[in-house]
């Protein structure tokens, strides 16, 4: 079994976890789990029985579990029981993602602003429309605002940001629309053709 030294955990504190393994387990991988997240705390360590975690900050406050499992059999594993984070902090939020101009071009500078409660420490921004979704910013400090370089080639049409938090991706909040070269002529392929060699 997994066993977490302390019930009440916070972001950003040390926590021990210890774990028994029988029969060759070399490396293990540590993972966090909650509701609507999972991520890998350790991965390929050494199986010494005991690792001390550091808890990430920003996580949505809840109750947790650790999963330790071998690096090279994923179906041996084992859970811990639950671990209370920061549940008596005010829960991470991000709200009022808002594009300073509702018209943009491909290479045009847009600032986008937002704002958040609780602890967003990292966003990442998405730019997102009906066929086309692609990660414009990753790992920025949170500051409320970015300026965002428009990607070129992009099909006309309605597009949103997306900022969410780095730590967790249950924390985000999306812009009203934005157009993005609509009175360009969209970017096409034509006349492709096979020859015989």
């Amino acid at each position: 079994g997994v066993s977490c030294q302390q019930p009440i955990w916070h972001g950003g504190s040390s926590q021990l976890v210890t774990w028994q393994t029988q029969g060759d387990v070399a490396q293990v991988d540590i993972q966090l789990r909650g509701d609507w997240y999972s991520n890998w705390l350790e991965m390929g360590v050494a199986n010494t029985g005991s690792r001390l975690l550091t808890v990430p900050n920003g996580l949505v406050p809840g109750t947790y579990r650790v999963r330790v499992e071998s690096t090279a059999a994923s179906t041996v594993h084992a859970l811990s029981g639950d671990v209370k984070i920061d549940t008596d902090a005010t829960p991470p939020a991000l709200t009022g993602v808002s594009c300073q101009q509702p018209i943009w071009h491909g290479g045009s500078s847009q600032l986008v602003t937002w704002q958040t409660q609780g602890d967003v420490a990292q966003v990442d921004i998405q730019l997102r429309g009906d066929w086309y979704s692609n990660w414009l910013e990753m790992g920025v400090a949170n500051t409320g605002s970015r300026l965002l370089t428009v990607p070129n080639g992009l099909v006309p049409g309605t597009y949103r940001v997306r900022v969410e938090s780095t730590a967790a991706s249950t924390v985000h909040a999306l812009s009203g629309d934005v157009k993005i070269d609509t009175d360009a002529t969209p970017p096409a392929l034509t006349g492709v053709s096979c020859q015989q060699p």
